[in-house]
């Protein structure tokens, strides 16, 4: 089914193909009760892996080269191109991008992330329409120690673009568990240190999401943890366990 999806996406001759699987964690409550009336189980971690590195050796085969995690671009790149330069999504480049990257969400359940601030917008048509028409902002301010937005090219740009710039990194800023566990994934093989920049592995790069988690801050990284495991609980939206372990 992967590979006959894939010969018809590459058929298409768009210059640009996107694959990733979805998030159970925010898809509809519909999909995840007919997916249990049909007897389908969840897709394992191992699973999922697998098809990755399957659809990654199969589009580059094709022509196609990883611009971004899961964004792949046609185009002239060897078979040995890590993360392709050719194409970037500015989008993406504010919401994965460096400290100064600002990003402005408007309408409905709209996020805007500046620099020590977020802003959430109610996720409610009829009270944005109504909140508005009063003249109001319907939106939820926040603030969040600054630190994090010094870590940010660390934790998301370099695992999702694949490289980052080391002078656009005030590392005396970022906390010291991130940059240890920067050095961790250098020596395990997953990046690669040059003297401008930090750049992921071919390994580094099929890894790229758990490589987010794992350099989270440790504060951070306990609030996701405790999210994941209260979507393990019985509920509308089904997860199991097998989905977040590997086996061997």
């Amino acid at each position: 089914m992967l590979l006959s999806d894939l010969e018809q996406a590459v058929a298409l001759g768009t210059s640009n193909i996107d694959v990733y699987p979805i998030d159970n964690v925010m898809t509809q409550v519909t999909l995840h009760r007919k997916l249990a009336e049909a007897g389908y189980l969840p897709t394992s971690a191992s699973r999922k892996f697998s098809m990755r590195v399957l659809a990654d050796e199969f589009l580059r085969h094709a022509g196609f080269a990883p611009h971004n995690g899961h964004g792949y671009v046609r185009g002239t790149c060897s078979r040995d191109t890590v993360i392709s330069d050719q194409y970037s999504f500015v989008y993406h480049e504010h919401v994965y991008g460096y400290d100064d990257c600002d990003l402005m969400g408007f309408g409905v359940n709209a996020v805007s992330a500046t620099f020590g601030h977020f802003m959430t917008n109610t996720h409610s048509r009829s009270m944005y329409h109504e909140v508005l028409a009063r003249g109001d902002l319907p939106v939820v301010i926040g603030e969040h120690d600054t630190t994090l937005d010094h870590a940010r090219p660390i934790i998301l740009r370099l695992p999702y673009h694949g490289t980052i710039e080391k002078q656009r990194v005030d590392f005396a800023r970022v906390p010291e568990d991130v940059v240890e566990r920067l050095h961790g994934l250098i020596q395990a093989g997953f990046v690669r240190e040059s003297a401008r920049t930090y750049d992921l592995t071919r390994l580094g790069w099929h890894w790229y999401v758990n490589m987010m988690v794992y350099l989270m801050p440790k504060r951070e990284r306990a609030v996701l943890n405790r999210l994941v495991v209260s979507q393990l609980a019985p509920g509308e939206r089904a997860m199991d366990i097998s989905e977040l372990r590997f086996r061997h």
